[in-house]
């Protein structure tokens, strides 16, 4: 009866634990949405965040505008999201990832959750997200 108890409280911990940390992975995904949308919506150029992915301290978003599309990996600073790069199909390899100083297993983690999550949308947006390259000279405030 004991071990029984036992399975029944672990499995109850175990799912309030998988609930909390998805409501913390939507608010999270929210905040990151929030900074994308303040920094480069237009009232005659909407910017759309269509999938955000966040391990920890980092996060990968693609987002899209006026018919183009990108992808960008953001970083979590003194409670803050801020933008690290912006790039295109380059994010989604572990490689850039790490290269832009997200650890190992975080960039594993937002590369393979924004892929299963860009894969719910339209070819063309994916398409989009892998096309945009930074324009040398732009600066990173610039509409994309």
């Amino acid at each position: 009866m004991k071990r029984r108890a036992k399975l029944v409280g672990f499995f109850i911990l175990s799912m309030w634990a998988g609930i909390t940390f998805a409501v913390e992975g939507e608010v999270e995904s929210a905040k990151v949405s929030k900074v994308l949308t303040q920094l480069f919506d237009r009232p005659n150029s909407r910017l759309t965040v269509d999938a955000v992915a966040v391990a920890s301290d980092h996060s990968l978003a693609s987002w899209s505008q006026a018919g183009r599309g990108g992808r960008a990996l953001l970083k979590r600073v003194s409670g803050k999201w801020q933008i690290v790069l912006c790039g295109g199909k380059e994010l989604m390899h572990v490689d850039a990832l790490k290269k832009a100083g997200v650890p190992a297993a975080d960039a594993r983690t937002i590369g393979q959750h924004l892929t299963s999550l860009e894969l719910k949308l339209p070819a063309a947006k994916r398409l989009a997200f892998d096309s945009f390259v930074m324009e040398q000279g732009k600066s990173h405030a610039s509409e994309h």
